[in-house]
């Protein structure tokens, strides 16, 4: 959804919401109990308070986006939430304890719900703009990339390195491997390291050494720590 003035914009985003969803999950999926709940650092969420925001922003910035579309006005009243809201900030301490499959499961049922809200916002819907308390004036299209898919995104960067930094394995523990070749068709790259953090160290330095990657996306790192799996 890298412009949404192409056509069918409601279905470019509705799938890259599922993508990114299935991509949040299948950082999680592998985990065990212990590094889901545990927060690898003081002052940081644990992988399981994540998925709980996640659970909760989803659908209410589609539900947002699809209210800011419906307007027929001059695009300055308001719309949204800033990152200090209470029912924010709620919506993770109420759930910090729920079971991991309760919430996975709950996160299928909001995305499904959420991609057929972005599924019927009309083409013209996407260029409506409104008010943000801190970024201003912004369209349809904005909300949707910025506070849904980017945010997405991020989020599943940092529930998959909160499972990582929770699996340092002790010296004699079993080994990480990441086969690149699934990812990258053709490639019969192996990478092999002491821990999580270590085999996605070397997979960013293969990727720019022998595939031309100088960049690695948030959702990318996701996905190559998805399929790092114990030898």
């Amino acid at each position: 959804m890298s412009q949404l003035a192409d056509a069918a914009p409601g279905e470019a985003a509705a799938n890259e919401l599922e993508r990114l969803s299935r991509e949040l999950l299948a950082a999680l999926a592998p985990a065990r109990d212990d590094e889901r709940y545990t927060a690898p650092e003081s002052g940081s969420w644990s992988a399981i308070e994540v998925l709980a925001h996640a659970v909760e922003f989803v659908p209410y910035w589609a539900e947002q986006a699809a209210g800011v579309s419906a307007r027929d006005d001059g695009g300055d009243r308001p719309f949204g939430r800033t990152h200090d809201d209470p029912a924010r900030i709620a919506a993770v301490r109420e759930h910090t304890k729920d079971r991991y499959e309760a919430l996975a499961l709950r996160l299928d049922e909001v995305v499904r719900s959420s991609a057929s809200t972005l599924r019927a916002i009309p083409r013209e819907g996407w260029t409506r703009t409104a008010v943000h308390a801190r970024r201003g004036s912004m369209s349809v299209e904005q909300i949707v990339r910025q506070f849904l898919l980017d945010h997405l995104t991020e989020h599943t960067a940092q529930a998959a390195a909160a499972v990582a930094r929770n699996d340092q394995p002790a010296e004699g523990d079993v080994t990480k491997v990441f086969h690149c070749g699934e990812l990258k068709e053709g490639c019969a790259e192996v990478i092999r390291g002491s821990s999580t953090e270590d085999v996605v160290a070397q997979a960013k330095r293969h990727a720019e050494k022998e595939h031309g990657h100088t960049e690695h996306p948030a959702d990318k790192v996701a996905q190559v720590i998805a399929r790092i799996r114990d030898e």
